[in-house]
């Protein structure tokens, strides 16, 4: 039986619902998963190979090697935590954007350590307040420049990143090449000094870029 959550644990919980899953950080055997976890990955969660090759499915297959790495880095040990966003593909609807985080916890027991796997839906996450109000305390801390900042092309490519459109899709929708977008994703990114793909499409949502 695991302990109760430790702070960390808990304060990743609170301010980020989602799915999360508990692993033995040597065997990568599942310990634990919340209501969520379970309902997507039950069926996948006793073999830790077949639970990762079908979470690998998932995901846009442009996003496949960040989270490969990702993971292989907490597991291994080289580093103790790491979050990142990634497109989570829906046959329903479009890629939707995830947060990950991947994070090495100790064994309260004195067992194995234990790796937390944490998986959010962005959409979803966007109506719970603190991501709101983590959303508008990071533009008081640092302002963001208004949107006639941004060139016409420049407000067409942040449309469709926050939409959840990869640069092949945009380069194929704009008539441009996919290093082009990347250019102007950074481009967006320098002026609107928003270091992350979650930022951007709070920014866009909250100029009424996307619904």
């Amino acid at each position: 039986m695991m302990k109760p959550m430790n702070e960390s644990l808990q304060d990743l919980f609170f301010h980020f619902p989602g799915m999360v899953g508990i692993f033995d950080a040597k065997t990568a055997g599942l310990i634990w998963g919340n209501e969520s976890w379970m309902k997507n990955y039950q069926t996948r969660s006793d073999d830790p190979q077949r639970m990762m090759q079908y979470i690998l499915q998932l995901i846009h297959r442009e996003d496949r090697p960040v989270f490969t790495q990702a993971f292989t880095n907490v597991f291994e040990g080289k580093t103790e935590a790491v979050s990142f966003f990634t497109r989570f593909i829906n046959c329903e609807t479009r890629p939707g954007w995830f947060l990950c985080t991947f994070k090495r916890l100790k064994n309260p027991d004195g067992g194995n350590d234990w790796i937390c796997c944490h998986q959010s839906d962005l959409a979803n996450m966007a109506t719970f307040d603190h991501f709101s109000e983590f959303y508008h305390d990071f533009r008081k801390r640092h302002p963001v420049s208004a949107m006639k900042n941004l060139t016409r092309r420049e407000q067409e490519v942040l449309r469709l990143i926050a939409r959840g459109f990869s640069y092949t899709e945009i380069a194929n929708c704009l008539y441009i090449q996919p290093e082009t977008v990347n250019k102007h994703r950074k481009n967006i990114q320098k002026k609107l000094h928003l270091n992350s793909i979650a930022l951007l499409t709070c920014f866009a949502v909250d100029n009424g870029l996307v619904e």
